[in-house]
């Protein structure tokens, strides 16, 4: 990437840098809290149990969890691994890439970062849809053909929002819109410094090279009269 815009190359490497440790916060809470609000499969499936364990919600409920934390983890898989990667690749390259390149690198790097808020704002919607789905359920409610007693209901929503309401849920929530947020910021970076470097070709294609410049041609420059 062009030196000549010192701004811009700044503000992308610390959106990533950013983006990088708002990802390794989001996979630590969200490991930590499946670990500590997930059921084991021998306690589910206990049949001296009588807890809500055996309630089918329940089965449901732990399979959502296990797929919440997949869609979490494969968002931030690349999260991690594309900053990281761009931020090293920078970090490591001495050599300075002819401008065709460096266009091309600008491209690719324009759409990761629409890629990866792509798939948080997905990660989102995925939670989103499937706790209404889970409230919701078939299962809960082929469970109760009459309708549900108001009593377990009412017991399952406290334990429902005990679990999602917590405060390290509401930040490794926030920490997912905030990296929606960075990424696209990211992208807005990106655009402008495609469209600097754009103009930095055009003036060097139209500017007349100088003779003693280094890659200069003599033969180019017009003929002194004597």
């Amino acid at each position: 990437m062009s030196t000549e815009q010192p701004f811009i190359v700044c503000a992308i490497q610390y959106t990533r840098l950013i983006a990088l440790i708002l990802s390794g916060w989001v996979v630590i809470a969200s490991l930590s809290q499946y670990s500590h609000v997930s059921l084991s499969f021998f306690a589910i499936f206990a049949e001296d149990t009588q807890t809500l364990s055996t309630h089918p919600l329940t089965l449901l409920q732990e399979a959502v969890q296990d797929r919440r934390l997949i869609s979490t983890l494969v968002a931030v898989q690349a999260s991690i691994v594309c900053p990281f990667f761009l931020l090293y690749s920078q970090s490591e390259d001495s050599e300075r890439p002819s401008a065709y390149n460096t266009a091309i690198n600008l491209v690719f790097q324009f759409f990761l970062p629409l890629g990866l808020s792509l798939s948080w704002l997905f990660c989102v919607m995925f939670d989103k849809k499937i706790t209404v789905a889970l409230i919701n359920s078939v299962i809960y409610q082929e469970s109760y053909p009459s309708g549900p007693p108001v009593c377990e209901i009412a017991q399952w929503m406290s334990i429902h929002c005990s679990r999602d309401c917590s405060i390290v849920s509401a930040a490794t929530q926030g920490s997912k819109y905030a990296l929606i947020a960075v990424f696209l910021l990211e992208a807005a970076f990106v655009w402008i410094a495609i469209f600097q470097h754009g103009a930095t070709m055009t003036l060097g294609a139209i500017r007349l090279p100088v003779q003693g410049e280094e890659g200069g041609d003599d033969s180019l420059l017009p003929a002194s009269k004597e």
